[in-house]
Order: structure tokens, then sequence, then C-alpha cells
């Protein structure tokens, strides 16, 4: 149910930074668009695979302090305009987990700090409440970040919706690693968490948040 596009997560409005990323640098064909793909997943989705990895490591050991969660996910997130939609991204994975699994509600309430619940403390907090390794919860993360970019493209530039799932069926060895890697890292002090950036999707995020006609809100 979570790796199925249609779950009510709010996902299907954003596109993980592409619509921005093709107007600036011209990304309209499926070899373009899985260049864009494997630079989201070696920065943003290296630095997320980890938070995921430590956030349920603390929460299995018992041991989940979310101020310091909230604030360790939040200076991972470098841009303003990123950090707004992370935060709503997590808002949307709260109410439709509350609605799919009230059960889980003490749990996902009990993460959200300061009036904000990044996306991926939501998604691990999910993860842990039914039962997912992190590998899994990993895994079908990263399948939403790839989904949010090929789907943009299938929406914004008609592109062939096979060249687009192949760009994503592609893209799954690079998952494999990082899952991999990132699962090795629950344990580990924060400071010692990879955190590779992208400045140019930053910079995007900010002017994108300015237009006045947009299919995406990001």
């Amino acid at each position: 149910m979570l790796a199925d596009g249609r779950f009510p997560s709010g996902g299907h409005a954003h596109s993980g930074g592409y619509e921005p990323a093709s107007r600036a640098l011209g990304l309209e064909s499926a070899r373009s668009l899985g260049d864009y793909v494997q630079l989201r997943l070696d920065t943003t989705g290296r630095s997320d695979a980890a938070l995921i990895a430590a956030i349920q490591h603390r929460i299995h050991n018992g041991q989940p302090d979310w101020p310091q969660i909230d604030n360790e996910t939040h200076a991972r997130i470098l841009s303003n305009a990123q950090r707004e939609t992370s935060a709503q991204l997590g808002r949307y994975w709260l109410r439709a987990a509350k609605r799919v699994w009230p059960q889980l509600g003490p749990s996902l309430d009990a993460a959200v700090v300061q009036g904000r619940l990044h996306q991926v403390v939501a998604f691990s907090v999910l993860g842990c409440g039914l039962a997912l390794s992190t590998q899994d919860t990993i895994t079908v993360y990263l399948h939403h970040l790839i989904s949010a970019m090929t789907t943009a493209a299938v929406r914004l530039h008609g592109l062939d919706p096979f060249e687009a799932q192949f760009v994503h069926a592609q893209s799954l060895t690079n998952v494999a690693t990082i899952v991999t890697e990132s699962e090795a890292l629950g344990s580990v002090d924060w400071s010692e968490l990879p955190a590779p950036s992208l400045p140019l999707t930053e910079i995007l995020a900010e002017d994108h948040a300015q237009w006045e006609t947009r299919l995406f809100q990001s």
C-alpha cells in the first residue's frame, strides 16, 4: 500500500525538484531524467536514507530524543522552501497514516516537535509502527522519491511512460547500494551520518517557490 502511488500521501503534487531543474537545465529526455534521478539519489537519497536508519535504530532501542531528531533532520535541509515542503509532506503522511492505521496515532503524535514533522521522520516512525525493516522502509522511501521525478517528467513533457519506468528500473541498482550502506549507519553518532547535498537543487527550490504559475508545489 505504501509503495502505491495512489496512496494519499500528497506526493503526487511534488516533483522532487524536477520541475525547476527541468526548466533551468533543459531536462526533457529520458537520458537527462536518468541523470537527474541519479544525482538526487546520491545526495538527498543518501542523506535521507541515513537519517531513516538512525531514527529507526533509536526508536527500536527506546531512545527517540524527538527534539534532537527534529533538529538533526532540519539541519540537513538547507533551503527554506525545501524545509516547508518536507514539513508539509510529513503532515500528509501523518494524516494518511492516522486515518488508515489509527493505532499508530500516539507514536506519530509523539514525533511532532514544535509544530513540524519532517517527511523523513514521519516515514521512519510509520515504518517502525508497521513493523517494516529499516531496509524496507528506506526502499519504499526512495521509491517515492524516484516516482515523484519520473511522474513529473511524464506530466511536464509527455515523456513516454515506459521510458520513465525504464529510468526507474535502471536506478534500482543504486537504490540497493544506498540501502545496504545506510542500514549499517543506524547506530553511529549523528555527526558521522553522510549528508551530501546538491546546492543547485536548493537554489532552484527557492526560485521555484516564487513562480506565479507551476504544475507542482516543489
